[in-house]
């Protein structure tokens, strides 16, 4: 009873301070509004905090408590940040704070910074100062990461050799195939659940560059390592000599958007289609001058309702990434926001588009990640999807997406020690955590 009467003492003690300033504030503007009624609502409206804008705070009155409806990432920082209260009678509302484990009220004006890493207790009052309302701010983190993924190691391939020339992963139907030369020549293994492999030999009129490796309809498009364009059923296993309509030069093939092959001919980006009308556009300078080393990759992924082109090269410190759409138009999306990183890892999972591992500006392996979840626009670095140590540091992996179960497989590589053979599945901890309560009302 004690405990229970210095805490409302002090809440009048808050109360009284509140109506203070709301009669100091109205008494400022009596003059503009003799008949302006005090507000008898104490209730909060509304919550925002600007680290986290994209994260809706629900109020509920009935329960008295503020809370994210989202958790906030695994591992944010919520020790020092300013929120913002506002009630149903003004914009700004002065609320009164107490720590969990306090018995003193402060004044808060939105204007300072809290400690929210736990519960606090929040005492707002109406204008009238004659009603409050408390509530509990429980600001929600989640306990574990949730937003990292999870790799097992569910195959190992039959693949030989001390180095990785070139590899691409390719999606048809519901077969992966995942291409690679090594210095044992040009294999395609295939498999349909990720964990049984067959492997091929492929053949060709001389050695496959497999970076320029894309699939259009159910024919697959590729150069050889002196830029001899071959194309082969979908199968893979057997190249042969083909053209891409009338260009007479193809340095570079990118990818497919549109249902199109695109392509670098000289000073111009181009798309082939044996169905549709080609585009032939000059390239930017400043586009020509980013892929001029070749050290490049290209890409498409969904972006919206549509796909678009993608390039990340770097040209001094930084790397920039660049978009193509299915005019041919190229915008640089992102200059020099991200590290240099040669023979990285791309995927496209649901809306985050990202670049994983590679060999960074001094040749050494590394397991970052960045990603965007504005189709490129902004990228920044994704520490929960780095690589785990099981899978380590690597580059030159073939990626895929599994649709049916929201995993990616990694397939091959290389790392520190020479080739991996190795082909993980790495899940999403939240797809795992929603699968085991399911699982648990069965």
């Amino acid at each position: 009873m004690k405990l229970s009467k210095n805490l409302s003492s002090i809440s009048c003690k808050c109360v009284l301070l509140l109506t203070a300033l709301a009669g100091i504030s109205l008494s400022s503007c009596k003059d503009d509004d003799d008949d302006k009624k005090l507000s008898d609502d104490p209730r909060v409206r509304k919550v925002m905090i600007s680290e986290f804008s994209d994260y809706e705070f629900v109020v509920n009155d009935a329960e008295g408590i503020i809370f994210n409806y989202d958790s906030l990432p695994y591992g944010t920082r919520v020790d020092s940040l300013v929120p913002y209260f506002y009630g149903y009678s003004s914009t700004d509302l002065p609320v009164c704070i107490k720590n969990e484990n306090s018995d003193i009220l402060t004044l808060y004006m939105n204007n300072a910074s809290l400690d929210l890493s736990r519960p606090l207790s929040v005492v707002s009052t109406s204008e009238d100062g004659r009603h409050n309302k408390t509530y509990t701010f429980d600001l929600r983190v989640h306990k574990y990461d949730v937003d990292a993924f999870d790799w097992d190691e569910i195959a190992t391939l039959d693949l030989d050799g001390d180095t990785i020339y070139s590899e691409k992963s390719i999606l048809y139907g519901n077969i992966f195939s995942w291409f690679v030369r090594t210095n044992h020549g040009s294999l395609v293994f295939k498999s349909t659940n990720g964990k049984d492999w067959t492997k091929k030999a492929v053949t060709s009129p001389s050695d496959l560059d497999f970076e320029n490796l894309v699939l259009c309809g159910d024919t697959l498009f590729a150069t050889t390592v002196d830029n001899v364009v071959v194309k082969s059923p979908a199968s893979g296993e057997t190249f042969e000599t083909a053209s891409l309509g009338s260009a007479s030069v193809v340095d570079r093939i990118l990818f497919t958007i549109d249902s199109k092959v695109w392509f670098v001919s000289g000073n111009n980006i181009c798309s082939y289609s044996s169905k549709k009308e080609g585009v032939s556009k000059e390239m930017p300078e400043d586009f020509k001058k980013s892929i001029a080393s070749g050290e490049f990759k290209a890409f498409s992924a969904a972006s919206g309702y549509t796909t678009l082109g993608y390039v990340y090269c770097f040209t001094d410190s930084k790397a920039d990434v660049w978009s193509i759409d299915r005019y041919g138009n190229i915008v640089c999306l992102s200059k020099g926001v991200l590290p240099i990183r040669k023979s990285p890892i791309v995927f496209n999972y649901g809306e985050t588009l990202g670049l994983i591992g590679g060999y960074d500006a001094d040749n050494i392996l590394n397991n970052k990640c960045y990603s965007s979840k504005n189709s490129g626009l902004s990228w920044s670095e994704d520490w929960h999807k780095d690589f785990s140590e099981s899978v380590g540091a690597i580059a030159k992996s073939g990626v895929f997406v599994t649709s049916e179960k929201g995993e990616l497989l990694l397939v091959g590589g290389l790392q520190n020690d020479g080739v991996s053979a190795k082909v993980y599945a790495g899940r999403l901890r939240i797809l795992k955590q929603k699968e085991e309560f399911l699982n648990s009302l069965k």
